[in-house]
């Protein structure tokens, strides 16, 4: 379906933001904002504009990606009364999502570009960002047995290595991720190295020390996976190359949050 100037004229009071805060054109091949604007309208009307394509979201939002386009769209519904409170001192989901990628991005660390937002008229917000390379961390995990760099120790052992040196280096930052399960991360297999873009950054937060209480939250979420998964030896290679970036914890600070974060996870998996 073809966005239509009559779905546009449908909207009115619409505040939508293009090439702000850094934000730009990945290609010449991406459309204009009006053009987006139009797409909004449709894929939250659960309409599939020429292209778009639903991905995995929830019950109460809509998820969409364009191959062509290199595209995503996101949209984040009104909240509680208390939510919307909030968000009158920390801003809307989708304001921190804007600003949180950006942030992310000005730091050193991948994540998708921000392109476009929006408001539609039930008070529901909209971004589109680019895309970011490589697929979800789970599906490397989850389904292992199907990929050749996963069923080889030494891809795994590098892969964990790897990741333990980017998730530190994240916390060394001040960063903590609002939900840090591998389904956030997107994994990418480079020449010589794995490369990590985090997704859903609307509840990120960014402070100096970091809680302890904050890196423990960050690593109980990394940890639920299953022992037939990630096994108790390939989760210390991980920590090992997370406390390498953290110099500032102690050995036996280190020990304590990677194994109250096993714990943890364990308990609920079970």
């Amino acid at each position: 379906m073809k966005p239509t100037a009559e779905a546009n004229s449908s909207l009115l009071h619409v505040s939508l933001t293009y090439q702000q805060a850094g934000a730009a054109k990945i290609d010449d091949t991406q459309p204009d904002q009006d053009t987006l604007h139009q797409c909004a309208i449709l894929l939250a009307d659960e309409k599939l504009p020429d292209g778009w394509k639903m991905d995995i979201g929830s019950r109460y939002t809509h998820v969409a990606h364009h191959k062509k386009w290199k595209l995503f769209y996101r949209e984040f519904p009104p909240r509680s009364p208390a939510e919307r409170f909030k968000a009158l001192f920390k801003g809307s989901d989708a304001n921190r999502a804007w600003d949180n990628n950006q942030n992310l991005l000005w730091s050193g660390f991948s994540a998708p570009p921000t392109v476009a937002r929006g408001k539609l008229p039930n008070d529901t917000e909209y971004i589109f960002t680019g895309s970011a390379k490589g697929e979800r961390l789970s599906i490397w995990i989850k389904q292992g047995h199907n990929n050749k760099t996963w069923r080889k120790p030494s891809g795994k052992w590098k892969l964990l290595r790897e990741l333990g040196v980017f998730v530190g280096r994240l916390h060394a930052t001040g960063f903590i991720h609002g939900n840090l399960q591998t389904l956030n991360i997107l994994t990418y297999q480079g020449p010589s190295r794995f490369e990590f873009s985090l997704i859903n950054n609307e509840h990120n937060t960014q402070i100096q020390p970091v809680p302890g209480k904050l890196l423990l939250k960050n690593l109980m979420q990394l940890n639920l996976h299953l022992p037939s998964e990630i096994s108790r030896s390939d989760r210390l290679r991980f920590f090992r190359a997370w406390h390498s970036q953290m110099r500032d914890l102690s050995d036996l600070e280190a020990k304590l949050l990677a194994r109250r974060s096993y714990e943890w996870a364990m308990s609920r998996l079970n």
